[in-house]
């Protein structure tokens, strides 16, 4: 099974996890129904939510989660891949999970994946970001073998470190997804630009899935959600409005892509 079709949903997450998961449900059935085999959903998929306490009253862990087993329950129902970009989880230390799953068409939990990369950055005076204050990091780069590909699981701010997309690209990964929640002043200037590099760099389909739109928690995210494929060509896109990315994918043009510039192959370590 060399070709999937796929869809990216983009969403305007709210501070409501109940609301989202209605949403986010029917959209899955909705991008099922144009005949989506691999749904993928942006970061932060179940809340939107920048405060700490809020988040603490709100956040349940990955055991008995409703909004966890509901999409996996779907997954089961309609026999599709569902990619939950990240949900936001209680953990059993002081700091949260952005955490995302892959889940099978039985409705199972193959690939778990933690964000490495905290988004620790100072924009302005009015916009600064600490998510290392809150989110536990991740440690293990992954890539689940699945039917339609090797499929390799990043979140948002990995974008930038270039060095992750080479490992997953060495471990085999053909299709990546970087799911995110990116700010509407980096997403203007970087988005595209960086999506665009990690399918070229690595020679893989890059499924770039994000969150759009003002938020009640006041942030505002930059959407244009992507599907792109090994040559950097930009397959199926959107602007700032909620709404399903839809596009095939063919493996064998992750093979041709590498033997036209295999520069993946030909990596080397400088000291």
């Amino acid at each position: 099974m060399s070709k999937v079709t796929v869809a990216g949903i983009q969403i305007t997450g709210q501070e409501d996890i109940n609301k989202n998961l209605v949403h986010v449900v029917d959209k899955v059935r909705h991008a099922y129904n144009k005949g989506a085999q691999l749904v993928v959903l942006p970061e932060a998929c179940n809340i939107v939510q920048k405060d700490k306490v809020a988040l603490t009253q709100s956040l349940n862990s990955e055991k008995n989660n409703v909004f966890l087993q509901t999409l996996q329950n779907l997954a089961k129902e309609l026999k599709l891949w569902l990619h939950l970009g990240s949900m936001l989880l209680r953990s059993p230390g002081p700091k949260f999970f952005n955490r995302a799953f892959l889940i099978s068409p039985e409705g199972i939990i193959v690939s778990i994946y933690d964000k490495i990369h905290m988004f620790d950055v100072t924009l302005s005076n009015e916009e600064v970001y600490k998510e290392s204050n809150s989110y536990q990091a991740g440690s293990n780069t992954v890539v689940h073998g699945a039917p339609f590909g090797n499929y390799g699981l990043s979140i948002c701010y990995d974008v930038r470190f270039p060095h992750l997309y080479t490992k997953l690209a060495q471990k085999g990964a053909e299709i990546i997804a970087i799911p995110a929640c990116f700010t509407y002043t980096t997403g203007k200037a970087h988005w595209e630009i960086l999506c665009r590099a990690r399918a070229i760099e690595t020679g893989c389909f890059v499924l770039a899935i994000g969150q759009t739109g003002k938020h009640p928690d006041g942030r505002r995210t930059f959407g244009h959600s992507m599907i792109i494929d090994p040559w950097g060509q930009v397959l199926s896109s959107l602007g700032e409005e909620p709404g399903i990315v839809l596009a095939t994918l063919d493996t064998n043009l992750v093979r041709e892509a590498r033997s036209r510039v295999p520069a993946i192959h030909s990596i080397k370590h400088f000291t």
